[in-house]
């Protein structure tokens, strides 16, 4: 004889419960398999579209940043930079990076495909030695941050903030040093 609890009755081969998963799994299923090609296409083509409003003018772009009172941001790159590419499709592409960028900055992209250029001599001038390399300048070329290397769009943003933090500072700064100045000389007749 035997015991009672050792009686096991067979399981249908398909309850409620699974039949009603199946529907979900599929589509679960099939939306990432979109999602997955929509990001390999989108690889592929090289992201999204640049959304900066670049100058490619160097001298013009210092003119613009000194009657606008804001800082430049320069961006050198090259063609043949892998990085460089990158933040073109995944970061620049972005429209809040774009819009940071231009609401505190003028942007400015020097082109170091090809040697022996103009920009070249920019580049001589900061000792570029990498690219991407991202600087943040005042109106008469100061320096005010580098970072050499691929940015995210959150450590972008966040080198962008800090970027105008700097430059803040940097004219409090003068705006003091004019004003000891003037006080000095006042003082002095």
């Amino acid at each position: 004889m035997k015991p009672q609890g050792d009686h096991k009755q067979p399981v249908p081969a398909s309850t409620p419960k699974t039949q009603h998963r199946w529907p979900w799994r599929f589509i679960l299923i099939i939306t990432a398999l979109a999602t997955g090609v929509a990001f390999v296409s989108q690889a592929r083509s090289g992201g999204g579209q640049d959304q900066v409003a670049w100058r490619y003018s160097y001298n013009q772009a210092t003119i613009e940043a000194d009657e606008n009172a804001k800082p430049l941001f320069v961006v050198f790159t090259a063609d043949w930079c892998g990085p460089c590419k990158q933040m073109k499709a995944w970061v620049y592409s972005d429209k809040h990076v774009a819009d940071s960028i231009e609401a505190g900055f003028v942007p400015v992209k020097i082109d170091l495909t090809s040697e022996g250029l103009p920009d070249q001599r920019i580049a001589d001038r900061y000792s570029v030695q990498a690219i991407p390399t991202i600087m943040t300048l005042t109106a008469a070329g100061k320096p005010i941050s580098i970072s050499t290397g691929y940015l995210s769009k959150a450590e972008l943003l966040n080198w962008l903030d800090d970027a105008s933090e700097r430059y803040a500072k940097m004219k409090t700064t003068e705006a003091n040093a004019s004003a000891t100045v003037f006080v000095e000389e006042t003082l002095e007749h």
